[in-house]
């Protein structure tokens, strides 16, 4: 999956279209153009959710409630584009989007954007997808975060960028975990697996 960082500085709608068109290139860059996607505001009317959604969400403050409405309307949302009705998307043991049979998902919201997409399991065993606040990560966060041979790359870099090339490596790796998870049901540290950007 490509990443694509929010910029605090832009307009909501602005950075809505732009997350809509990153996500959509992102997966045609791929061969997936049979991923539906559905992005909007990172805030929802609670009264939506199903109870069992609810539930999920019972204990935590208002903003989190509202973000999470969020996920469920536009995850149902790209279910409905993939001809799938599902009147509940509960949450997993592990706080994972439980998706209908035969259909492949991942939700994220971030910097008060919500992105959800949606496939079939006959095209797509898993998917996943990250949004992040474009913001340099601290430089004591990068071993969790990289594996030897990204510390070793960013070593040799000198050009002030390095904690931004850290967000993505964080944000492509947050999309890498949630796509194996459902299939594994395992737990991987980000310094396990290794990113590497293709220009462009």
């Amino acid at each position: 999956m490509s990443t694509y960082p929010l910029e605090p500085s832009r307009t909501q709608s602005d950075q809505l279209a732009r997350l809509l068109d990153a996500v959509q290139r992102g997966l045609q860059d791929l061969g997936y153009p049979e991923v539906r996607v559905a992005i909007g505001r990172a805030d929802a009317d609670v009264s939506r959710l199903a109870a069992q959604e609810l539930r999920a969400v019972a204990g935590a403050v208002e903003a989190r409630q509202r973000e999470f409405a969020a996920g469920r309307d536009l995850a149902r949302e790209a279910l409905t584009a993939l001809g799938v009705r599902a009147s509940s998307i509960p949450r997993g043991l592990s706080g994972q989007p439980v998706w209908p049979d035969g259909v492949t998902g991942s939700i994220s919201h971030g910097g008060g954007a919500c992105v959800a997409l949606a496939s079939r399991t006959d095209t797509l065993r898993g998917i996943g997808v990250d949004i992040e606040i474009a913001q340099p990560l601290e430089a004591s966060l990068w071993s969790t975060i990289c594996s030897q041979p990204e510390l070793e790359h960013l070593r040799g870099r000198s050009d002030g960028r390095t904690g931004m090339l850290v967000a993505s490596l964080f944000c492509a790796k947050e999309a890498g975990f949630k796509a194996q998870f459902p299939l594994t049901g395992m737990f991987i540290e980000f310094d396990a697996a290794t990113v590497e950007f293709r220009p462009g």
